[in-house]
């Protein structure tokens, strides 16, 4: 493989895969907003191959859901401050 190729391939990857810190940002933001495409192909792909983040991920889910099993998936953002927001004043 020629040197272009090699660094066009390097761009690539480091495009597509996530460091484990930005997967476990990416698995937490979930939980309040909706991923964008590529945020959430990214987040797969890496829990895909990743069994700590994999890990974290199933966890951080039980936990959402024992703690506030009426939300399921929080569609936007103002909607999570507005939920969080509910939260704290009660």
């Amino acid at each position: 493989m020629n040197e272009k190729a090699k660094i066009w391939m390097n761009n690539a990857m480091h495009s597509v895969m996530l460091s484990c810190d930005k997967a476990t940002f990416f698995v937490t933001k979930k939980e309040y907003v909706k991923l964008s495409c590529k945020e959430n192909l990214q987040l797969k792909m890496h829990l895909m191959g990743c069994k700590l983040c994999r890990s974290f991920n199933e966890q951080n889910t039980r936990n959402t859901v024992e703690q506030n099993p009426f939300i399921c998936t929080v569609i936007s953002q103002s909607q999570a401050i507005m939920l969080m927001a509910r939260g704290n004043s009660q």
